[in-house]
């Protein structure tokens, strides 16, 4: 009978892919994500329907991770921008840059039992109405990008998830919730010389408690710059005699804050996420807005234009202004004036007055439906976080400062006046223009068709003329949006947002009045928010530190195919487990590769650390191969890949395994840390034989790139030429009726003897589809 059930009867065709060959497994459900040539994300069910198609990316993807719950999926990129992506809904919930070089890594776990009703419950929904700031509510947003993130933060059930993001520089990033960036380090290498090199994150995993996390890094070959911003410095010492390329490292980083603090990080996390949602939020309905305007303006000032011509031609010496106040006044108007009212018409002045109208009413419908309420949702929250910030005991640990958060508020209330500024300006505008608008059809009328009166009472008079004079050419709106004074414009490009210092300055220049716009409040605010929670991010950063480092010199082979995994110890111990497997095949050697092991055990309450390593020989199986891939199927057992020929046929071939963990002897190796740095060169490791093997042979494939789902019981591999993926059940036979009729009872036999030719699975009996 044969290992694992394979769940189509042909390999699933992927068209193309890209060079990275990215390949994941959903953890919760039965999805798998690729990335094609084209560099869109692709994700298909098991049963190969195509379930999305995500493109919102232009940057290169260069890493992929489901979150915990299989209900988000990141990919890293080559900028080093990390997107999050909503599976159920099919869009893109958030994008920030994580690092500034290209991302290799990235993992996202939880911390278990870590929820926000631990500490203090979320109290905007209960004074808050529907549309003022419940998480839930804010689904209906008009800006589809925050409103799905705001989705998953449902506080009732918000377990505490980190995503972990490394770059090629030995950058790394830790973000709760997958944004908010709780902390940012950077790993170098430092020689005798005391020469700094970077490296190149390879692989992360982080313990059950966060108290943990190890890192597999090799050197890059580059030296590290003087300036790598404002990240810490994490120096891993290089005791030997100088720093080579391609020297590979695996750090255990003391990650203890994390855990002491993970209840108040994910507070201040989820609150900081919705925060930065409603400041986005703004952002969109200011653009929304200023779009709207324009779009009306544009159409109103080329109506004022062609007047001012009219005028020119009929060599008038007054301007638009003066031209129709006069004609208010007196009651009569100009040849000119004649011209320009008898070619609008009165369907012109109409459709101009219903563009002008419905632009003022977008506006106000805007700020009252959605600015002004997010605005005192944010300021509410803002409020929450004040009074977190005055438990010191609790939450001065983690940087959350009352002092910043005041200047937040500050903001956030010069922003909600903006608003009310903004809807005062635009009612104003729109009722003058109202008048305005119906005296100008009465005189289109009466020159048209020469009947009808245009007589104004006084106050009718003053109004209108009121309105030519302070509104009609003065975009006033456009003043409290968006428009800035010219003084400061240079300033303004030099900074991102005009700050009390550029202020200062424009007022020692004599300029003592500046009315600052809504769109440099907004700035202002974006920056203030980025100062409130940044300090978060240093706090939390500082207490970083490297625990343990191992030079896995002479560990893995030239092609360092790898795997890393952490795990909890036995039940009635705090140990967690971190456990690093790595191929180790001499060049041009026939006998069956072997697995180099390293295990580390960390007891953070005892602050003790052990280490212990150990080597597997594989079977007879595996002569003439090679380990194509490898990974952890669960923390004691291992699927793996590997590709070679048949002796007998001399025909591709590819070998699907798993073995066990469970009965490994593992060496202790201890003494390694005595030294300055450990360093796996030259121990001894005692070779022992793979246990629990199960191993299925797939002939006339060139087979790479294993994904697994331990937790749905699913394994694949990719195949060239064309591209397609082979899908099988783990926990699942082939049955044997099936493989009788199709001669495949002999694969035990096989497994016996390999010397003997393997049948090829484009000969198999076709399997329904699962």
């Amino acid at each position: 009978m044969k290992s694992f059930h394979r769940m189509h009867a042909e390999d699933k065709p992927l068209g193309s892919l890209s060079s990275e060959r990215l390949v994941t497994w959903c953890p919760t459900m039965d999805l798998v994500a690729y990335v094609n040539n084209e560099n869109n994300i692709v994700i298909h069910r098991l049963s190969w329907s195509k379930l999305t198609n995500l493109s919102e990316h232009s940057e290169k993807v260069s890493a992929l991770c489901w979150s915990p719950d299989g209900k988000m999926l990141a990919s890293g990129h080559a900028d080093g921008r990390v997107m999050l992506y909503d599976v159920e809904m099919c869009e893109s919930v958030a994008s920030f840059l994580a690092h500034s070089r290209r991302i290799t890594a990235l993992t996202w776990t939880v911390c278990k039992g870590k929820r926000t009703s631990s500490l203090v419950p979320d109290r905007t929904t209960r004074f808050l109405p529907a549309e003022c700031g419940g998480i839930e509510d804010n689904k209906t947003s008009s800006n589809p990008k925050t409103s799905s993130s705001e989705g998953f933060l449902d506080q009732k059930s918000c377990e505490m998830t980190v995503l972990l993001s490394g770059d090629d520089s030995g950058g790394l990033s830790l973000h709760v919730l997958g944004k908010f960036c709780i902390g940012s380090v950077q790993m170098l290498v430092q020689g005798q010389d005391q020469t700094r090199h970077g490296v190149e994150i390879k692989s992360m995993s982080v313990s059950d408690d966060l108290s943990r996390i190890s890192v597999v890094c090799c050197t890059n070959g580059q030296h590290a710059a003087e300036k790598l911003g404002e990240a810490k410095k994490l120096i891993i010492e290089e005791h030997g005699e100088r720093v080579e390329e391609g020297s590979l490292y695996m750090v255990v980083l003391n990650s203890d804050v994390l855990q002491l603090n993970s209840s108040q990080l994910l507070q201040v996390s989820s609150q900081a996420w919705i925060v930065e949602g409603f400041v986005s939020s703004l952002h969109h309905s200011l653009t929304s807005i200023c779009q709207s305007w324009k779009q009306a303006w544009d159409q109103l000032s080329k109506k004022l234009q062609d007047l001012s011509t009219c005028l020119q031609q009929h060599d008038s010496s007054s301007n638009v202004e003066s031209e129709l106040i006069t004609t208010i006044v007196c009651g009569s108007a100009s040849p000119a004036l004649q011209a320009f009212l008898v070619q609008l018409k009165e369907q012109g002045v109409r459709r101009l007055e219903k563009v002008v109208d419905t632009a003022c009413v977008n506006i106000q419908q805007e700020a009252v439906q959605k600015m002004i309420p997010v605005l005192e949702s944010l300021m509410f929250r803002v409020g929450e976080l004040m009074g977190l910030a005055r438990w010191e005991e609790r939450f001065q640990h983690i940087g959350l400062r009352e002092q910043a958060l005041e200047s937040l508020m500050k903001e956030s209330t010069q922003c909600l006046h903006k608003v009310s500024e903004l809807l005062t300006v635009t009612r104003r505008f729109q009722k003058g223009y109202g008048q305005f608008s119906q005296w100008l059809e009465r005189m289109a009328f009466r020159l048209v068709n020469q009947t009808g009166s245009t007589t104004l009472s006084g106050e009718e008079t003053l109004s209108i003329s009121r309105f030519v004079e302070h509104h009609l050419t003065h975009n006033q709106i456009s003043g409290v949006l968006q428009d800035i004074s010219t003084s400061v414009i240079s300033c303004f490009d030099e900074k991102r947002c005009v700050n009390d210092e550029v202020l200062n300055a424009f007022k020692a220049a004599g300029h003592s009045s500046l009315r600052l716009t809504f769109k440099v409040h907004l700035e202002r605010l974006k920056d203030a928010v980025e100062f409130s929670f940044g300090e978060t991010q240093q706090c939390i950063s500082s207490k970083i530190a490297v625990d343990n480092v191992i030079r896995l010199s002479g560990f893995t082979d030239d092609k360092r195919c790898l795997a890393l995994s952490s795990s909890s110890g036995s039940s009635d111990s705090d140990e967690h487990v971190f456990q690093l497997i790595a191929s180790k095949q001499q060049q041009d050697a026939p006998a069956a590769p072997s697995l180099s092991l390293l295990r580390i055990g960390c007891i953070p309450s005892r602050k003790l650390v052990s280490l212990s390593v150990a080597s597997l020989q594989l079977t007879d199986i595996f002569s003439d191969t090679s380990i194509s891939d490898l990974h952890f199927y669960s923390p004691d057992k291992v699927c793996l890949l590997a590709i070679g020929t048949s002796k007998a046929e001399e025909d591709l071939r590819a070998i699907l395994s798993t073995f066990e963990l469970e009965e490994v002897a593992w060496t202790p190796a201890d003494a390694l840390w005595r030294t300055k740095a450990a360093d796996l060169e030259g121990f001894p490791f005692t070779q022992q034989d793979v246990c629990g093997l199960q191993a299925r042979q797939i002939g006339g494939v060139s087979a790479t790139k294993l994904a697994v789902n331990g937790k749905r019981g699913i394994a694949s591999f990719l195949v060239e030429d064309p591209w397609r993926i082979a899908i099988f059940d783990m926990e699942e036979d082939e049955d044997e009726d099936e493989e009788d009729e199709d001669g495949g009872g002999e694969e035990d036999a096989k497994d016996a003897d390999p010397s003997m030719s393997i049948e090829e699975e484009s000969n198999e009996v076709s399997m329904d589809e699962t």
